[in-house]
């Protein structure tokens, strides 16, 4: 049931982005535009003991479609690990306003990227008891951009190093806790020298970035 959910949510979403592209050829704006078509996260259908998006990182939540129309470069596809994180930076490169990272470009990639999960589930549902305690744990996912097919993982306490295998993406663990341990590391460090100021919010957006599990 779940699967078949998805792919009719694909398939309208797919015709949402056809009428965009569409109406974009329409107008002549079709060679004058950056087109970015992407996805915040994707959802597990129970190949990883849950379902939903908010109990870990499996590549099925972290791998997700990016497309970008770019009429100044030639069609291709990355194989480099890419984050969303990057975008802005890529829209004031597309403008000439700056931008030290292009999604396009490999050559611009920061060495690492990574995601987390914050362990916030034991929040959100009413028994946490009834769920195995490696899902109420912060897991971090860090990879190397130009390495896909490793993946450093923290969860809770625990290191290991996992090799993505094949199309169906799964993931083949290696106990290496010393060399996880070591990447995590380097990446937390470089993520908070360039970690961005804090910003005050409204009262009102910061509750609602809490509600929904962002803060």
């Amino acid at each position: 049931y779940l699967r078949t959910l998805m792919t009719d949510e694909l398939r309208y979403v797919d015709g949402l982005i056809e009428s965009v592209w569409m109406t974009l050829k329409e107008t002549g704006r079709a060679n004058d535009c950056l087109l970015i078509v992407c996805a915040d996260h994707g959802e597990a259908l129970g190949e990883s003991g849950f379902t939903g998006h908010i109990a870990g990182v499996p590549e099925s939540l972290l791998r997700v479609p990016m497309l970008v129309h770019d009429s100044q470069r030639s069609q291709g596809r990355i194989s480099e690990r890419v984050s969303l994180a990057w975008l802005f930076e890529t829209i004031k490169h597309f403008f000439g306003i700056g931008g030290t990272i292009n999604v396009t470009d490999p050559e611009s990639y920061p060495r690492f990227v990574g995601s987390k999960t914050t362990g916030r589930l034991a929040d959100l549902i009413d028994d946490p008891s009834v769920v195995p305690d490696e899902f109420l744990k912060e897991r971090v996912a860090v990879y190397e951009s130009h390495n896909p097919k490793l993946k450093y993982v923290r969860r809770g306490d625990d290191y290991s190093i996992r090799e993505i295998e094949g199309a169906g993406l799964k993931e083949q663990a290696s106990r290496d806790s010393n060399g996880a341990a070591r990447i995590i590391s380097t990446f937390d460090e470089e993520l908070e020298e360039n970690k961005t100021p804090d910003r005050k919010l409204e009262p009102a957006k910061r509750q609602q970035l809490e509600e929904l599990g962002y803060l």
